[in-house]
């Protein structure tokens, strides 16, 4: 059995210093993906009256597959500040480049700006990094967050000959935002699949390629992924399906069934187990490759379906049991005016399981008239005071045989005291009734 094979990519991660992150240049086409996929998932969701947090990030079309703005750059030099005439206490900022208020920073008249205020709380560290970068003498790259002005930066340092640095601070701030803004939906998105048991994907029916979410990964039980999706191919899926659902699920995604939704179950073999998943899907064109493709979740209902083995087991039991002992369950709605009953119940009054639900008033027609009003009288009677009913009556089945049968009723009322449902049981005593006479 192959199970899904995924490269863990590395992406932007908090290092060992508090305010330094690394930062993923590739970003900028990983955030123009996710949009794209996420603009996709809220067409199809709202489609299917589903309510999305769309957590604050833009999701305007002018957005979907362009660039963002260039970085806005800043090129200045530091000069070493010797305490001594060989030891550096410092590197200050030339008075000869950028304006310092571009970059949030006040200039004070007659004072030089410290290198290391660039950096806000994190000075020392980038401070350390200055003199490391000398002592290499080699170009060195590093980013900061300056909290004080809210501004994050990518620092390039070159050194020259004369003893001073070139510094060029490419501002992220506004790539960062859109980074955790996307990291912030990325987290609601997989904390919605955790509880849910579903994962999502989108099948690009030219290449084959399928984009799964970390639900999916989930569900066939692969390692999680540091990416927002994982590509695979259709052959990787088709390989985990059962055998005996192969030809199945082939046919339910062929091209003639591309025109409309898909909506069915198959089973997959995981490991030493097999599951049951549910396959819901819409059909779109993806205007970043003009392709089509299907969008839409997986759901593992393995668990749901073994329930239901089970709850049809115990039917089969009780249908047993009832048949046995001639004696059945009913339950009537008010508001709806439905009376319900087991394959008993419809065997005992003469009609057949698909005939239900039925009236309350076809229910009272099916007595014996002589008995029928005498009935009425007596089940409204128990709604009225409240107690519950039994009592006997006779009915004439559809070959014309005149069959005694014992009601019992209970009455449930809603908090204002209107009659809710009533459930009970009708018996066929007319065997019993003969023996009597």
């Amino acid at each position: 059995m192959m199970v899904f094979k995924h490269k863990l990519i590395s992406g932007g991660v908090m290092t060992g210093q508090k305010n330094f992150m690394k930062y993923d240049e590739d970003i900028r086409d990983w955030i123009n993906r996710i949009y794209s996929e996420v603009e996709s998932m809220k067409t199809l969701l709202e489609d299917n009256n589903y309510n999305i947090t769309r957590a604050n990030i833009d999701l305007s079309q002018n957005l979907i597959g362009t660039e963002f703005s260039e970085k806005e750059s800043f090129r200045l030099i530091l000069e070493p500040d010797y305490d001594s005439k060989t030891t550096v206490s410092d590197y200050l900022i030339s008075a000869n480049t950028n304006d310092l208020t571009s970059l949030g920073f006040h200039e004070n008249k007659g004072k030089r700006l410290s290198a290391g205020k660039l950096a806000g709380k994190s000075a020392n560290e980038f401070m350390l990094f200055i003199r490391n970068t000398v002592n290499k003498g080699q170009i060195r790259i590093t980013e900061f967050f300056n909290s004080e002005n809210n501004r994050y930066f990518q620092a390039i340092l070159h050194p020259l000959t004369d003893g001073r640095i070139e510094l060029l601070l490419l501002d992220l701030t506004s790539d960062q935002k859109h980074q955790l803004q996307v990291k912030r939906y990325e987290n609601l998105f997989s904390k919605a699949e955790e509880t849910s048991s579903t994962g999502f994907y989108q099948y690009n029916t030219n290449t084959q390629d399928i984009f799964i979410t970390e639900g999916i990964l989930s569900i066939f039980e692969c390692a999680p992924s540091a990416n927002a999706t994982e590509k695979i191919k259709f052959s990787n899926y088709l390989s985990c399906i059962h055998d005996d659902d192969k030809d199945f699920v082939l046919s339910k995604i062929s091209e003639d069934r591309l025109s409309s939704s898909i909506d069915f179950q198959h089973r997959i073999n995981v490991r030493d187990k097999i599951k049951c998943l549910h396959v819901r899907g819409s059909v779109f064109f993806d205007t970043l490759d003009d392709t089509i493709s299907l969008i839409g979740t997986v759901e593992d209902v393995t668990a749901y379906k073994k329930m239901e083995e089970q709850l049809q087991q115990l039917r089969k039991q009780l249908d047993e049991t009832e048949k046995i002992a001639q004696i059945a369950a009913w339950n009537y709605e008010f508001l709806d005016d439905t009376f319900t009953g087991s394959v008993e119940t419809s065997n005992i009054l003469g009609i057949t399981k698909e005939d239900f639900p039925i009236t309350f008033g076809e229910f009272i027609n099916m007595i014996h008239e002589d008995d029928r009003e005498g009935v009425y009288a007596k089940f409204q009677n128990s709604i009225s005071e409240r107690h519950d009913l039994v009592c006997n009556y006779r009915i004439i089945d559809k070959i014309g045989r005149i069959r005694n049968i014992k009601l019992i009723s209970w009455n449930h009322y809603t908090e204002d005291g209107k009659p809710h449902f009533s459930k009970g049981y009708i018996q066929d005593i007319s065997e019993m009734s003969k023996l009597e006479s």
